[in-house]
């Protein structure tokens, strides 16, 4: 019963990532910094999902969801810093919710 409560708050999780890449790559959205912050909040979100499912003696695995949100705030600071980076800023925040998602399902 709670595995499958777990698979449907996964599956909610996949849909709203889906939503907000969208609108990262949509071209109406690319000076918009709030879609880059909303961004940054969800990898962030699933790097502590991922850093709180693990148990304690799994410091490398914890490590690694670590640098997934650590990777989501360098490429919004890319992007507020340096705007002719924005491809490598988006880029980067696509790597971090796709870590943090393979890392919180596997």
């Amino acid at each position: 019963m709670a595995l499958g409560t777990l698979f449907i708050f996964y599956i909610v999780l996949f849909i709203i990532a889906g939503i907000i890449q969208y609108l990262l790559y949509k071209s109406k959205h690319k000076t918009n910094n709030s879609i880059f912050i909303i961004n940054m909040i969800f990898a962030i979100l699933l790097s502590y999902i991922s850093f709180t499912a693990l148990p304690s003696n799994f410091s490398g695995q914890k490590s690694i969801a670590i640098v997934w949100s650590v990777i989501a705030i360098f490429a919004v600071i890319i992007k507020l810093i340096a705007g002719k980076y924005s491809m490598l800023s988006k880029i980067m925040l696509s790597l971090a919710i796709i870590g943090g998602f393979l890392q919180l399902y596997f």
